[in-house]
């Protein structure tokens, strides 16, 4: 789906498919997120701010990448929180708040905010931050130094 993004949009036929083919997606999506009647209107919200933010998108195609590392995929797991953190504030508090102080002043109040919540559970789902080829191989060095150890 995030691929389908990056779509031409000049030719109108081709955006056509691709915004069909992405409106499929959000609705399958969707069936795997509590609410999923609310979770299809704020994926197609997030498929818009993706069209609309392409670092978000760049974000999003790190997320998904099957050959991204954990750590790096976690990584941008957070900045895209941050992106949706920072969008959800006011246009008071963006002007009247430092950067820094973001995130500090979004505590509580932000878990009822259901747009956020809803894309920080696609997030969980879809990204790879448990298990990738880096962890595998610490398992297998842990392992292997416990078994030595016992020698």
């Amino acid at each position: 789906m995030v691929a389908l993004h990056r779509v031409d949009r000049s030719d109108s036929a081709l955006a056509q498919e691709a915004d069909k083919e992405i409106q499929q997606a959000i609705v399958q999506a969707a069936k795997n997120l509590p609410e999923s009647v609310k979770a299809t209107e704020y994926l197609r919200k997030f498929s818009k701010h993706m069209m609309q933010d392409k670092h978000l998108l760049e974000l999003m195609e790190n997320v998904v990448n099957p050959d991204v590392s954990c750590s790096d995929c976690m990584k941008n797991v957070v900045r895209i929180r941050t992106i949706l953190c920072r969008d959800s504030l006011s246009t008071f508090a963006k002007r009247f708040l430092p950067q820094n102080q973001l995130l500090k002043k979004l505590g509580a109040p932000i878990m009822t905010n259901l747009y956020y919540r809803t894309i920080k559970q696609l997030l969980e789902r879809v990204s790879s931050v448990m298990i990738d080829s880096e962890a595998i191989e610490h398992l297998v060095d842990l392992v292997k130094s416990a078994l030595e150890a016992r020698r």
